[in-house]
Protein backbone atom coordinates (compact mmCIF):
# COMPACT_ATOMS: atom_id res chain seq x y z
CA UNK A 1 0.00 0.00 0.00
CA UNK A 2 2.94 2.23 1.00
CA UNK A 3 4.53 1.43 -2.48
CA UNK A 4 1.74 2.37 -4.52
CA UNK A 5 0.95 5.34 -2.48
CA UNK A 6 4.60 7.07 -3.25
CA UNK A 7 4.53 5.95 -6.74
CA UNK A 8 1.10 7.21 -7.80
CA UNK A 9 1.19 9.09 -11.24
CA UNK A 10 1.12 12.84 -11.25
CA UNK A 11 1.50 12.53 -7.71
CA UNK A 12 5.27 12.90 -6.06
CA UNK A 13 7.87 13.92 -7.83
CA UNK A 14 10.89 11.67 -8.44
CA UNK A 15 12.86 13.50 -5.91
CA UNK A 16 10.20 13.55 -3.30
CA UNK A 17 9.58 9.06 -4.08
CA UNK A 18 13.30 8.96 -3.12
CA UNK A 19 13.31 11.26 -0.08
CA UNK A 20 10.03 9.36 1.18
CA UNK A 21 12.38 5.65 0.09
CA UNK A 22 15.68 6.92 2.15
CA UNK A 23 13.53 7.72 5.04
CA UNK A 24 11.74 4.41 4.72
CA UNK A 25 15.05 2.44 4.37
CA UNK A 26 17.25 4.65 7.35
CA UNK A 27 14.76 4.17 10.17
CA UNK A 28 11.44 2.42 9.21
CA UNK A 29 8.08 2.26 7.10
CA UNK A 30 7.00 5.05 9.83
CA UNK A 31 9.46 7.43 8.64
CA UNK A 32 8.64 6.96 5.52
CA UNK A 33 4.68 7.88 5.39
CA UNK A 34 5.27 10.47 7.76
CA UNK A 35 7.82 12.00 5.08
CA UNK A 36 5.84 11.13 2.60
CA UNK A 37 2.65 12.82 4.26
CA UNK A 38 5.10 16.01 4.75
CA UNK A 39 5.57 16.62 1.30
CA UNK A 40 2.54 16.20 0.33
CA UNK A 41 1.40 18.52 2.46
CA UNK A 42 3.26 21.30 1.48
CA UNK A 43 1.52 21.58 -2.01
CA UNK A 44 -1.59 22.80 -0.75
CA UNK A 45 -1.99 25.81 -1.73
CA UNK A 46 -3.98 29.00 -0.39
CA UNK A 47 -4.82 27.36 2.84
CA UNK A 48 -4.52 28.89 6.06
CA UNK A 49 -1.32 29.05 7.59
CA UNK A 50 -1.93 26.38 10.39
CA UNK A 51 -3.62 23.68 8.00
CA UNK A 52 -0.83 22.32 7.08
CA UNK A 53 1.03 22.04 10.46
CA UNK A 54 -2.43 20.93 11.46
CA UNK A 55 -2.92 17.93 8.96
CA UNK A 56 0.77 16.74 9.58
CA UNK A 57 0.01 16.50 13.49
CA UNK A 58 -3.08 14.66 12.84
CA UNK A 59 -1.29 12.49 10.19
CA UNK A 60 1.51 11.86 12.30
CA UNK A 61 -0.74 11.11 15.13
CA UNK A 62 -2.44 8.49 12.94
CA UNK A 63 0.93 6.93 11.35
CA UNK A 64 2.06 6.39 15.34
CA UNK A 65 -0.72 4.52 16.13
CA UNK A 66 -1.31 3.00 13.11
CA UNK A 67 1.16 2.21 11.28
CA UNK A 68 4.79 1.54 13.18
CA UNK A 69 3.65 -1.24 15.80
CA UNK A 70 1.13 -2.93 13.48
CA UNK A 71 4.44 -3.24 11.00
CA UNK A 72 6.61 -4.98 13.50
CA UNK A 73 3.57 -7.51 14.08
CA UNK A 74 2.41 -7.62 10.58
CA UNK A 75 6.05 -8.86 9.73
CA UNK A 76 6.86 -11.59 12.31
CA UNK A 77 3.10 -12.73 10.86
CA UNK A 78 4.00 -12.54 7.38
CA UNK A 79 7.08 -14.31 8.06
CA UNK A 80 5.12 -17.20 10.06
CA UNK A 81 6.42 -16.47 13.53
CA UNK A 82 2.57 -16.46 14.27
CA UNK A 83 2.88 -17.98 17.59
CA UNK A 84 6.59 -17.19 18.61
CA UNK A 85 8.60 -13.90 17.15
CA UNK A 86 12.12 -14.20 16.63
CA UNK A 87 14.24 -11.36 17.60
CA UNK A 88 15.51 -9.53 13.66
CA UNK A 89 18.44 -12.12 13.50
CA UNK A 90 16.10 -15.41 14.72
CA UNK A 91 18.59 -16.31 17.04
CA UNK A 92 15.99 -15.69 19.87
CA UNK A 93 12.91 -15.01 21.17
CA UNK A 94 11.30 -11.55 21.42
CA UNK A 95 9.38 -12.34 24.51
CA UNK A 96 7.77 -8.48 24.37
CA UNK A 97 6.57 -9.25 20.49
CA UNK A 98 5.29 -12.93 21.36
CA UNK A 99 2.88 -11.79 24.16
CA UNK A 100 1.55 -8.73 22.00
CA UNK A 101 1.25 -11.34 19.29
CA UNK A 102 -0.53 -13.66 21.83
CA UNK A 103 -3.10 -11.34 22.95
CA UNK A 104 -4.38 -10.14 19.53
CA UNK A 105 -7.38 -11.62 17.82
CA UNK A 106 -8.56 -11.01 14.47
CA UNK A 107 -10.90 -8.14 15.46
CA UNK A 108 -7.65 -6.17 16.38
CA UNK A 109 -6.02 -6.74 13.01
CA UNK A 110 -9.47 -5.70 11.33
CA UNK A 111 -9.65 -2.86 13.05
CA UNK A 112 -5.94 -1.71 12.57
CA UNK A 113 -6.66 -2.75 8.67
CA UNK A 114 -9.53 -0.49 8.68
CA UNK A 115 -7.40 2.45 9.94
CA UNK A 116 -4.61 2.15 7.57
CA UNK A 117 -7.10 1.80 4.08
CA UNK A 118 -8.43 5.12 5.69
CA UNK A 119 -5.10 6.54 6.39
CA UNK A 120 -3.66 5.59 2.85
CA UNK A 121 -6.93 7.11 1.47
CA UNK A 122 -5.65 10.41 3.17
CA UNK A 123 -2.87 10.50 2.02
CA UNK A 124 -3.31 9.34 -1.30
CA UNK A 125 -5.98 12.44 -1.67
CA UNK A 126 -2.97 14.95 -0.23
CA UNK A 127 -0.17 13.19 -2.94
CA UNK A 128 -2.93 12.98 -6.15
CA UNK A 129 -4.68 16.11 -5.54
CA UNK A 130 -3.69 18.62 -2.67
CA UNK A 131 -6.25 21.53 -4.10
CA UNK A 132 -9.36 20.04 -4.47
CA UNK A 133 -10.12 16.14 -3.53
CA UNK A 134 -7.68 16.52 -0.08
CA UNK A 135 -9.69 20.06 0.76
CA UNK A 136 -12.92 18.37 0.21
CA UNK A 137 -12.62 14.92 1.71
CA UNK A 138 -10.04 15.95 4.55
CA UNK A 139 -11.94 16.28 7.35
CA UNK A 140 -14.80 13.71 6.36
CA UNK A 141 -12.17 10.97 5.99
CA UNK A 142 -10.76 12.19 9.39
CA UNK A 143 -13.89 12.02 10.75
CA UNK A 144 -14.97 8.41 9.58
CA UNK A 145 -11.68 7.48 10.38
CA UNK A 146 -12.32 8.00 13.94
CA UNK A 147 -15.66 7.10 13.73
CA UNK A 148 -15.11 3.72 12.69
CA UNK A 149 -12.47 2.95 15.19
CA UNK A 150 -15.04 4.01 18.01
CA UNK A 151 -17.13 2.21 16.77
CA UNK A 152 -14.42 -0.95 16.08
CA UNK A 153 -13.15 -0.55 19.76
CA UNK A 154 -16.50 -1.79 21.00
CA UNK A 155 -16.39 -5.14 19.08
CA UNK A 156 -15.10 -8.41 20.91
CA UNK A 157 -14.44 -11.62 19.71
CA UNK A 158 -16.90 -13.41 21.38
CA UNK A 159 -19.28 -10.52 19.83
CA UNK A 160 -18.02 -11.41 16.21
CA UNK A 161 -18.29 -15.34 16.39
CA UNK A 162 -21.65 -14.99 18.35
CA UNK A 163 -22.93 -12.90 14.97
CA UNK A 164 -21.34 -15.33 12.33
CA UNK A 165 -23.12 -18.79 14.43
CA UNK A 166 -26.49 -16.77 13.56
CA UNK A 167 -25.75 -15.43 9.88
CA UNK A 168 -24.55 -19.74 9.28
CA UNK A 169 -27.36 -20.66 10.97
CA UNK A 170 -29.99 -18.31 9.19
CA UNK A 171 -28.23 -19.33 6.15
CA UNK A 172 -28.42 -23.21 6.91
CA UNK A 173 -31.96 -22.38 7.29
CA UNK A 174 -33.04 -20.93 3.65
CA UNK A 175 -30.53 -23.64 2.18
CA UNK A 176 -32.28 -25.96 4.12
CA UNK A 177 -35.65 -24.98 3.03
CA UNK A 178 -35.86 -23.94 -0.62
CA UNK A 179 -39.35 -22.89 0.28
CA UNK A 180 -38.30 -20.05 2.40
CA UNK A 181 -35.95 -18.40 0.10
CA UNK A 182 -38.86 -17.12 -1.56
CA UNK A 183 -40.59 -15.55 1.31
CA UNK A 184 -37.30 -13.89 2.19
CA UNK A 185 -36.77 -11.97 -0.88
Amino acid sequence: MFSKLIHTPHGLTLNDIEQTKTAADATGVKSGWIKCAELAVKRVEGAKRNHQPNVLQKLTAIIDEFIYDPSLIRNKLAHGQWDVALNRENTAINIALTSEIAGYTVVDFYRRRQALECLAAIIEDLVESPNRTHRRDYWTHISDLEANQRKLSNWTLEQKVAQLRIKKSYTSETHDRPDRIKHLT
